[in-house]
């Protein structure tokens, strides 16, 4: 009779128990939605305040709140307006587990016809001149016919008043409507600009940074007194003032109000403040290539007025043992032109010789419009051969001696940005080395060289698509007969072609040991793309050769490698581990795959 009673009890009792730490509430299960077609789903459960329980046991499930719920399917219908939607709808479904206090709840959305520009308006225009108005209307994407967007509105008006702000009219303001006729799913787009007038960059003065030469730091301004006051430029100035290296913060900026501005000229002013000078740093690494690493490194970044820096480093690894000398003028001579003078001494571990080199390299830059770049350098390093595994002498002997005294040139377009991990922007270099007796090189050569790289956002800014191409070849002149081993070119690594070791790919002795060619062609493509927090993906390809004589180029010897790699960002660049496979070996090769270890990204 007892068993009889408690079996009713429970048959009658509510499914489960109250959750005990939800206050009684069900916990949010499933979170499902459906009927999307235009809106990709990812950018629908953005906007939701409600989460899915996790698969992670150390993530609390969200309570069920019927207000979140609500609240939610209000964003969504705003989000279905902002694409354009007007006459879209949305419904909800909640059901409850039985087994679990848990409810699944599904979002039904129904699009609807989307609303689209019947006209397009753009009003105040008058003052400027044809070719200022022709570059603020292209600024307008939306067209009659488009579907509307609340986001193309809105980038077209901040795009609007950016181009008026960077041609002389930073007091620009526009005013926008949008008039919705949801009746009929039509949209008109009226917007009124007011140009404010125009202003022209002042004299620029510098306050509280008394340790540098206003000389200095006038140099890396983007604008002159007289231009169209641009804030691109003025932002561009404050970048390239934080490029020199102590400071902590700089600012460039109005010495007043922009709307105090009596006249048409605007005073400038920078301001600051500075970092430590001195540094010392060390390092500790491991990559596939070099193995373990340390480095040891010292720093005034500002020596005098004039902001000269000093910096000494020792580096020690399996592959290289290195100490180093740099001392770098960022003003030289005149404005927007440093010079770098580099010593060092090395040893570097090739794959089948060592080389033993003491050199010196003199650059100066010349910079143009911040991304146009000419670089002059003279060259002159003493090299030795120490061990070599090659079976032949033809491209140098152990212990044999060579001078290099080389003219350097190399002119660019560098656009990337950033530096450490470029995003977007693209870089363009052409160059060319040049040894000869009349430099009093005892290695005589020719070396042209073309690079070029192309970082494009996708999807937004989360996914990148990056590619890149290298062609170089190194030709001998009058007495040399045979580029040495340390001017050969090698390919191969987890900087170059990852399906191969390092120096792996290219032509080889009857022994297996790398011999280099005089020829290098390489090229890559790779999808850079989220996973979650710092953690990224990456989907490559690479191809290249190497072949013996230089002005080469043999597509039937192209090398071609595939595979994927993650990314893990930190202050210095992204730790990096790829897996490269080779899809077209060489018949003897046995060694089908490669794992890279290292710091930055490939290219």
């Amino acid at each position: 009779m007892g068993l009889v009673l408690a079996l009713a009890l429970f048959l009658v009792s509510p499914p489960s128990a109250p959750a005990q730490g939800n206050g009684g509430r069900p916990t949010v299960g499933e979170l499902r939605v459906k009927g999307l077609k235009t809106i990709p789903e990812d950018r629908a459960r953005d906007v939701l305040s409600l989460k899915p329980d996790s698969w992670k046991p150390w993530v609390a499930d969200q309570p069920f709140s019927p207000s979140r719920l609500r609240s939610d399917a209000d964003k969504l219908q705003r989000l279905l307006k902002a694409w354009g939607f007007f006459s879209g709808s949305v419904e909800t479904e909640i059901t409850r587990r039985e087994d679990v206090d848990k409810v699944d709840i599904t979002f039904v959305i129904t699009e609807g016809p989307p609303t689209i520009v019947t006209g397009v308006h753009v009003t105040g225009l008058s003052e400027l001149s044809d070719h200022l108005r022709r570059k603020v209307l292209k600024k307008m994407t939306l067209k009659e016919g488009d579907r509307f967007s609340a986001a193309a509105y809105n980038n077209a008006k901040e795009d609007m008043l950016l181009v008026l702000r960077n041609e002389g009219r930073p007091l620009s303001t526009l005013e926008g409507t949008v008039r919705v006729y949801p009746w009929k799913n039509e949209a008109e787009i009226f917007v009124h600009v007011h140009p404010g007038r125009l202003l022209f960059f002042g004299e620029t003065k510098v306050k509280g940074l008394e340790k540098t030469s206003p000389k200095v730091l006038r140099s890396r301004l983007a604008y002159s007194p007289g231009q169209l006051y641009s804030l691109r430029k003025v932002m561009q100035s404050q970048r390239n003032l934080f490029g020199l290296g102590f400071f902590s913060t700089v600012i460039v900026e109005p010495a007043a109000g922009l709307d105090e501005v009596a006249g048409e000229k605007v005073p400038m002013t920078i301001k600051g403040q500075y970092r430590e000078f001195k540094q010392f740093q060390l390092g500790l690494g491991y990559g596939t290539q070099e193995k373990f690493r340390v480095q040891l490194g010292w720093k005034h970044r500002h020596l005098g007025a004039m902001a000269r820096s000093l910096e000494l480093s020792a580096k020690y690894s399996e592959l290289v043992q290195r100490g180093e000398a740099i001392l770098t003028w960022p003003y030289f001579l005149r404005d927007n032109q440093s010079l770098q003078d580099r010593f060092i001494a090395q040893d570097e571990d090739f794959v089948s010789f060592k080389d033993r080199k003491v050199g010196n390299l003199v650059q100066v830059e010349r910079t143009y419009r911040n991304i146009y770049h000419v670089r002059p350098a003279y060259i002159a390093e003493r090299h030795r051969i120490v061990e070599s595994d090659l079976l032949a002498t033809r491209f140098g002997a152990e212990d044999e001696d060579f001078f290099v005294s080389a003219l350097r040139v190399e002119v660019d377009r560098d656009s990337r940005d950033p530096a450490l991990d470029p995003r977007e922007g693209s870089l363009v270099s052409v160059g060319a080395e040049f040894a000869s007796q009349a430099t009093l090189s005892s290695v005589t050569y020719f070396q042209p060289t073309v690079r070029v790289q192309k970082f494009q956002p996708l999807f937004g800014t989360t996914w990148i698509l990056a590619g890149r191409f290298l062609y170089t070849t190194i030709h001998p002149t009058e007495n040399t007969r045979r580029v040495p081993l340390f001017l050969r070119l090698f390919s191969g690594g987890s900087y170059s072609v990852r399906g191969y070791s390092y120096h792996r790919l290219g032509p080889k002795d009857a022994n297996n040991a790398p011999v280099g060619g005089e020829s290098r062609s390489e090229a890559s493509i790779e999808l850079r793309f989220p996973l979650f927090g710092n953690l990224r993906g990456v989907l490559f390809s690479d191809a290249g050769m190497v072949l013996l004589d230089s002005f080469d180029f043999q597509p039937d010897e192209i090398r071609y490698t595939g595979g994927a790699g993650l990314r893990y960002a930190t202050p210095v660049g992204p730790l990096r581990v790829d897996f490269g496979y080779k899809l077209n070996p060489v018949t003897d090769e046995k060694d089908l795959y490669e794992i890279h270890l290292s710091i930055g990204q490939a290219f």
